[in-house]
């Protein structure tokens, strides 16, 4: 495990999860995002192009809560990276607001 995030598989909420955890950890902030998928063009760990998991941690006292997100997203690997930022940063907002 390095940084709170194991080795693999990296393409599950699990990864998302520890991400995102890890990061808000490390760096003391209120928020963080951890995200994780398949941009395409084939496969990757047995999952479809498009799969995107998304985790948003949030401090709650000295803990983490989490909550993640599963999408396939559709597109080429362009429209799939850029799908998933918006998505990241709609998030991001959200949990902020």
């Amino acid at each position: 495990m390095h940084g709170g995030v194991g080795r693999g598989p990296v393409v599950t909420d699990g990864c998302a999860r520890e991400m995102a955890t890890g990061v808000r950890t490390l760096l003391g902030a209120d928020v963080a995002l951890g995200i994780t998928g398949v941009g395409g063009p084939g496969p990757q760990e047995g999952c479809p192009p498009g799969t995107v998991h998304l985790a948003v941690a949030r401090a709650e006292g000295s803990q983490s809560r989490v909550e993640s997100r599963h999408v396939l997203l559709d597109g080429d690997p362009t429209e799939v990276v850029a799908s998933a930022t918006t998505l990241a940063l709609d998030e991001l907002v959200r949990a902020l607001a």
